[in-house]
């Protein structure tokens, strides 16, 4: 029996990635990537000068062979994790068109805009794969989707972040728990980083933070754009779900480009710090990165385990990201679900 086409789509949405790892195609990616004012947000003459004069001219290469350390058969992890992970999703909905689309880089939200409106498609789901809200990700990501949806005639919703969705949380317990936690002497959870100027800018209340503490025990309309809060709240709830007391663990930021001022303390010397603490063996948790990709396993696994052994270390343990797990799977389809019914 013929079925009729679907007309509902769900465009899985991640950051992106270089099409293979080498100069020139690292070239390409950078500069998009880094000419996004929600990237770096500096007026544009600047950003141009940065990017074009600072940062093309070096990085593509040193990232290249970043790539390359990591590169898998199939292609880049992030692309792999991400289609494997619409693959999933596809056969568990088949009466919705289930595509792949990056911010940056392939497949371009222009392109999958134009082929979801050719294939008859009405109705967009956005799904980040971006748990917390930030302008450098979330954010832009959005915002572009939908900018290009709209251009080719579709009805576009977005799914908000789910930082604190239980079953995300209890796939990365879950996780965690495979792992024994209790074997470790600490649990870093090491979340993308962020310019602490970006928490000013999606702070949407209009009134200056107020945060006295980590995470905010006092409801506020800014948690729902607060970066630094929904990552300690995504901490703190795994710390709570697996009984870990908070001696025992420390959250940190990674990932930081340039002279500005981020989020602190940073990744990278907490790992160097942590051994002159007495602490020899340490699980590192991503949960900002729920697909592996450069700064994952080449940044945490990898630089990350040279910089906590060369400290005096002895253990170090990645959790791998949750990509395309039955777990994280269930997380999916129950945002779609929540976000089609409201």
């Amino acid at each position: 029996m013929k079925t009729n086409p679907p007309i509902e789509a769900v465009l899985v949405l991640n950051l992106g990635t270089p099409d293979q790892p080498t100069t020139s195609a690292l070239r390409l990616y950078l500069k998009q990537f880094l000419m996004d004012p929600k990237v770096i947000d500096a007026p544009f003459p600047i950003r141009w000068m940065i990017v074009n004069l600072f940062v093309l001219p070096f990085r593509p290469a040193q990232s290249a062979k970043k790539y390359k350390s990591i590169w898998m058969k199939e292609g880049s992890p992030l692309r792999v994790f991400t289609q494997r992970i619409v693959d999933s999703l596809q056969d568990k909905l088949p009466d919705t068109k289930v595509i792949m689309g990056m911010r940056y880089g392939n497949p371009s939200l222009r392109t999958v805009a134009q082929e979801l409106n050719k294939n008859g498609i009405v109705k967009v789901t956005i799904l980040p794969l971006y748990p917390h809200y930030a302008m450098s990700s979330y954010e832009t990501a959005v915002e572009e989707a939908v900018r290009e949806l709209s251009l080719a005639n579709l009805q576009a919703k977005s799914i908000s972040p789910w930082y604190d969705n239980a079953l995300y949380i209890q796939a990365l317990a879950a996780a965690m728990e495979a792992h024994k936690p209790s074997e470790y002497g600490f649990i870093v959870f090491s979340f993308h980083g962020i310019p602490v100027r970006h928490l000013h800018k999606t702070n949407k209340t209009g009134e200056p933070c107020k945060r006295s503490q980590p995470v905010c025990e006092t409801p506020c309309a800014g948690h729902t754009t607060c970066y630094y809060y929904q990552t300690q709240k995504t901490a703190s709830l795994l710390a709570e779900s697996i009984g870990l007391s908070k001696d025992k663990y420390i959250v940190s930021y990674q990932s930081r480009l340039g002279s500005d001022k981020w989020l602190t303390p940073s990744t990278e010397n907490v790992f160097r710090d942590l051994p002159s603490m007495g602490v020899s063996s340490v699980l590192v948790v991503a949960p900002s990165f729920v697909t592996d990709g450069l700064e994952t396993l080449e940044e945490l696994e990898v630089k990350g385990r040279e910089t906590f052994l060369a400290a005096g270390g002895q253990t170090f343990q990645y959790l791998p990201a949750l990509n395309d797990t039955p777990a994280f799977i269930d997380v999916l389809l129950t945002l779609i679900y929540k976000a089609r019914n409201s």
